[in-house]
């Protein structure tokens, strides 16, 4: 595993990136964020990033980061457990997205290298940053499979708390050549979604049939993607899929559900998960052309696409998912590429 210094914060800590390399695939990891900086399959970098620490602490897109304590939205910035309510930060409109103001995209994560293609990042969240309780130590294990990345999460709390860890890279199979996503043709094994009002807080699910969130057959993106303003119904997806579970492989030894299948006809990206979630973002909001990415590539909307495997959305407000004191956190997602 190759370690380099990357660059520095603010505070003149340094950041490290360490590249992971096989036959087939490279993948470079920054301990900022835990950020997935390059995947390369077959030579083609299938993810957005960007080439200094600055970059990355200026970007609000989540590019490739970590996400954490809380991905996703939670209703009004707030939540109760056992009757105690606990304000968040509200830094979606009134409600809270992804952690916060200072989300674990913006920690510097301490990191060990286990062999030549097993990193351990690690992070200590101490009891109430961004106000959620307990002291909850957080471990993410990236592995570079053959033919696959993984990603185990695990986090451990001294008290009953929120979490709902995930990863926001942003994928293009194309590579990062500026092109968008509307003809990766994308499967989706979910029977409903889950609908949102016009500040994507979940309102109930609905039936995928008949609708522009069927993708149980594949189809490609940009089928049902005419509309032109954020007010438009069919302006775009940023929406949870309700994973049926019924379609199975088992990797590395671990029997995870067949989430998502993405393909541009040359690569193809197989989404695994034992969660039961994922959230499908088709960049709506990505229309900066002054932003760059890698190589001077100008930020523009839906030229990439986020498959974030998580808990239903707004959980918390619904007092779902509780994590007790001391119980263990654990989830597995793998990006397999053919």
């Amino acid at each position: 595993m190759e370690k380099k210094l990357f660059g520095y914060m603010p505070n003149g800590c340094a950041v490290y990136s360490y590249t992971m390399k096989n036959g087939k695939m490279e993948a470079e990891i920054v301990t900022l964020g835990g950020i997935i900086r390059r995947l390369e399959v077959n030579g083609t970098d299938v993810v957005m990033g960007f080439d200094t620490v600055e970059a990355m602490l200026t970007d609000t897109s989540n590019q490739g980061a970590l996400i954490g304590r809380y991905g996703n939205r939670i209703k009004d910035s707030h939540f109760f457990i056992d009757g105690k309510e606990y304000k968040l930060y509200a830094n979606n409109g009134k409600n809270h997205l992804h952690g916060g103001k200072y989300g674990y995209n913006r920690k510097l994560w301490t990191a060990e290298a286990k062999g030549d293609n097993v990193l351990v990042l690690k992070y200590f969240s101490p009891d109430l940053e961004e106000n959620y309780p307990g002291n909850l130590d957080v471990t993410v294990t990236y592995t570079l499979y053959e033919d696959a990345l993984g990603i185990h999460y695990e986090a451990v709390s001294d008290k009953d708390t929120f979490v709902n860890l995930t990863n926001h890279a942003y994928f293009n199979l194309n590579g990062g050549d500026g092109s968008n996503i509307l003809d990766h043709v994308l499967q989706i094994n979910a029977d409903t979604y889950t609908a949102v009002d016009s500040a994507l807080i979940p309102v109930g699910r609905e039936a995928v049939a008949g609708t522009m969130f069927d993708f149980r057959t594949p189809k490609k993106i940009g089928t049902d993607l005419h509309g032109t303003k954020v007010s438009d119904p069919d302006f775009g997806y940023d929406h949870n899929f309700n994973l049926t579970g019924a379609v199975k492989e088992t990797y590395d030894g671990k029997e995870l559900n067949v989430c998502a299948v993405l393909t541009n006809g040359k690569l193809t990206m197989t989404t695994l998960t034992d969660q039961m979630g994922v959230q499908f973002y088709s960049a709506n909001f990505l229309e900066d052309p002054r932003v760059q990415f890698k190589g001077g590539v100008a930020l523009n909307r839906r030229m990439a696409l986020c498959l974030e495997t998580q808990f239903e959305p707004d959980a918390p407000t619904r007092g779902e998912n509780l994590l007790k004191a001391g119980d263990k956190y654990e989830t597995v997602t793998v990006y397999r590429f053919a």
